[in-house]
Parts: C-alpha cells; sequence; structure tokens
C-alpha cells in the first residue's frame, strides 16, 4: 500500500512524500535506509475515479510545465519535485515524481531519476534535462523541452480538430442511408411484390433494403467487430508506421504528413542545439521525433554523412530531407554560427506551410464527403421512385 510522510532530513529539513510498503514499520526502515528520519505517516489520498483514466500526454505536459515554472521561480529542485507529487495530477504523474523525489534524496541526479521513472518520456526531453544540469541551466532546458511537448501536441490536437466536422459529416451521410434503408425502402416493398418488370436499380434498393431489414443484427455485429479490429490495429506501433506511409504518398494529405514532419524534425533540432547539445547527437535524437519511415531513413543517412565529415546543409539536400528554401537557411546558418535561430525558421515556415495545407485538405474533404454520401442517398431514392413509376406503368 501506499503511504504518505512527513520527515527530517540530515540537514533538519522537512519533507514530504508517498512510499510504498507493507505496514508503517517496513516504510520506515525503507526511508532510514534513504537518510531520512520519519516522524509522520498516513494513508495516501484515495484517487477519484475521474483520475484512474488513462494516462494522456496533457498530463504529463501539465506536471513538467508546473516543474519548470517552480525552477524558473528559483524553488529548489527537491522542493520543486516534492511539491508536485503533492499536486492533484493523475497518479501515475504523483508516482513518478514520488519516485524521482526518492532518488534524489539517495544522491542520484535529476537525469538520472527521470531515466528511471516509469514515465516514458521522449528522449529529447531526457537529453535537454541532462543538458541542463550540465551547464547549470536547467530551467531553460526544461522550459525547451516543455516547449518542444507542447509543440508536438498543438499538431496532434490540430490533426484531430480538422477530422471532427469530416466525420460528423460521414457519421450522419451513414445515419441517413441506415433510416433510408431499414424504414423508407421497406414501406414500398408491398407496392412492388410481384413485379418482374422492375428497372434492376429499383430491384437493388427495394431487396437491398428489405435484406438490410433481415439482417440487421448481423449488420452490427460485423460493424462492431470491424470497429474492434481498428482499434487493436491502431495500437499496434508498426501498423499506424505503416498507415502513415501509405497515406504520406498520397497527394495533398502526403504533403500535409511531410511538412508536419519536417517541423517537428526542424523544432526539436533548434531545441537541443539551443542548448549546446552537439550536432551529431542532436541529429540522432530529433530523428525520434519524425514519424515517416522514409524520411527517419534519409536522416539516418544524414547523420551518416556528418559523422564522415560532410556539412549539415550538403547532407540534407544529398538526401532530400527538406525544401529549397530550408536549405539555404540551414546553410545561412552554418556560416554564421546561428543554425539554432535558422532551425527554428525552418520550424516556423513549416508551421505555417502545415496550417494552409490543412485548409486545402478540409476543403477537398468536405465536398467531396458531401458529394458522395448524396449520391448514395440520391440513388436510392431513384431506385424508389423508379420502383414506384413500374407499377404504375403495369397498372394502366
Amino acid at each position: 500500500m501506499k503511504l504518505s510522510y512527513q520527515a527530517f532530513t540530515r540537514d533538519g529539513e522537512i519533507v514530504s512524500g508517498l512510499v510504498d510498503a507493507s505496514s508503517e514499520r517496513e516504510a520506515q526502515r525503507v526511508l532510514e535506509s534513504q537518510g531520512i528520519s520519519p516522524f509522520e505517516f498516513a494513508p495516501a489520498r484515495t484517487q477519484s475515479s475521474a483520475s484512474r483514466r488513462r494516462l494522456r500526454s496533457e498530463d504529463i505536459i501539465q506536471a513538467l510545465d508546473e516543474f519548470c515554472t517552480l525552477l524558473e521561480s528559483e524553488v529548489g529542485i527537491a522542493e520543486a519535485v516534492d511539491a508536485l507529487q503533492q499536486g492533484e495530477y493523475h497518479p501515475r504523474v504523483n508516482g513518478f515524481f514520488a519516485h524521482v523525489g526518492s532518488q534524489l534524496q539517495s544522491g542520484e541526479s535529476l537525469s538520472g531519476a527521470i531515466k528511471s521513472g516509469e514515465l516514458a518520456l521522449p528522449p529529447v526531453v531526457l537529453q535537454l534535462v541532462e543538458t541542463g544540469e550540465a551547464t547549470g541551466a536547467l530551467a531553460a532546458s526544461l522550459r525547451e523541452a516543455v516547449d518542444q511537448l507542447q509543440y508536438a501536441e498543438s499538431v496532434r490536437d490540430e490533426f484531430r480538430s480538422a477530422l471532427i466536422y469530416p466525420a460528423i459529416l460521414v457519421f450522419s451521410g451513414i445515419g441517413a442511408i441506415v433510416l433510408i434503408f431499414a424504414f423508407v425502402v421497406p414501406k414500398f416493398a408491398n407496392l412492388v411484390q410481384g413485379n418482374d418488370d422492375m428497372p434492376l436499380l429499383a430491384d437493388l434498393v427495394i431487396n437491398g433494403g428489405l435484406w438490410f431489414n433481415q439482417n440487421w443484427y448481423f449488420l452490427v455485429a460485423a460493424f462492431g467487430g470491424l470497429t474492434v479490429l481498428l482499434v487493436s490495429r491502431l495500437r499496434d506501433a508498426g501498423f499506424r508506421d505503416r498507415l502513415l506511409n501509405f497515406a504520406a504518398r498520397l497527394p495533398v494529405v502526403g504533403d500535409w504528413l511531410h511538412e508536419r514532419d519536417i517541423g517537428n524534425w526542424a523544432s526539436s533540432m533548434a531545441a537541443l542545439l539551443n542548448n549546446r547539445v552537439e550536432l551529431v547527437s542532436a541529429l540522432a535524437l530529433s530523428r525520434n521525433s519524425v514519424q515517416l519511415e522514409v524520411r527517419r531513413q534519409r536522416l539516418n543517412r544524414v547523420e551518416q554523412a556528418v559523422r564522415g565529415g560532410d556539412s549539415l546543409s550538403d547532407a540534407l539536400r544529398e538526401n532530400m530531407v527538406l525544401s529549397p528554401t530550408a536549405y539555404n537557411l540551414v546553410r545561412v546558418g552554418e556560416k554564421t554560427g546561428r543554425l539554432p535561430q535558422m532551425m527554428r525558421s525552418v520550424s516556423n515556415i513549416c508551421e505555417k506551410a502545415r496550417k494552409s495545407r490543412t485548409t486545402q485538405v478540409l476543403a477537398l474533404i468536405e465536398p467531396a464527403a458531401i458529394l458522395i454520401i448524396g449520391a448514395v442517398i440520391g440513388v436510392m431514392i431513384l431506385g424508389v421512385i423508379l420502383a414506384i413509376t413500374s407499377v404504375n406503368d403495369i397498372a394502366f
């Protein structure tokens, strides 16, 4: 079980935190082995049902942002970690900071404590924390890391938001089609029974509606099974990579994905280089921010070329990683010693291009969805009309 405690350090300071132990006596032995003397124990606060939800990236970013704010306010690392582990965060975030606090008290560095924690932070964040400790600018380095995480999250949020309206449009259209099949088409079935001279389209629509009503449970089960299969496949990183690589070859959407990848990579490079991470290490770390396999392979060749003595701009151009404008910015940055600033400019250019491309993608998706759904509904209504007119022809 988890127990919250208050204790004295060797310097006489009062600290508090959480400890895993089966009893207070065991908890006391654990804490005393870390050089602190507990004087009060209490059961850890039970988390509400809302806090038992899945850990999201926003939870981690919020906690790291507050950690960074405390360090920028010149609060000590141990005090900042202690404040965070008592905060109202996701249980895994609280547990992570409790672990970090425990490791710090046992003499571990902040970067080492973070690496051994349960939260899977991006390598860029770990490298920036390590660099900040080495240079004495931990708050500034951590702020760069938080900004990088927030940038990546904003890109994901923009993509999700962009798909909301098309998704609503598509599902509304599917719902309208289902309603027509379920309630409208069967009403006309009795009128056309025994009519062998119905046009093919009318026959398909009427019989399709009847089949739908007789087998709706099978269709619901099939739809549910496909949904479960798709969700499980999307949780597989390999499947997501293959899906992204396929989408990257499509017109317009592919350009959007490539610009997003370049923007993420340039932003990561700017953050790392601005914190004095050496170029080769920055290339290796920033490659993790790229999602498309083809670009990861190209960046791997760029890293090898730079290790071999080539300039970054030449290696990027030879492997066709960036746009012509971006190559010029990188070349200028190398010559003037302002490569981090130029990488930030590349990221800003890609950000503007990506937003413009998002507008283009939506401009294509929305009318395409309307046309397809409208065409399907129109065909169904036309089939019903043809069935009715065929009955009238027989009557006369």
